[in-house]
């Protein structure tokens, strides 16, 4: 559980900082974090919603980055 939300700070500071490329690999992270067929991902999906992972999701469909918008 430590580690789960130690990955999911650091993946949530990636993802509000300005290099698009970390963004995008941030991205790419929750992706995999809400993987529905692997064990544990309702308490991932579950933990990234009560972190904001969803409201920076969001946040994030407003750039003008066609790579980082089409992830």
């Amino acid at each position: 559980m430590f580690f789960t939300i130690l990955i999911i700070t650091q993946v949530t500071n990636y993802m509000l900082h300005t290099s698009t490329k970390l963004q995008m690999a941030s991205v790419v992270c929750v992706q995999n974090l809400t993987w529905a067929e692997d064990e544990g991902a309702a308490e991932r999906q579950t933990r990234l919603r009560e972190m904001g992972v969803c409201k920076i999701l969001q946040q994030l469909l407003t750039t003008t980055d066609t790579a980082l918008f089409e992830k």
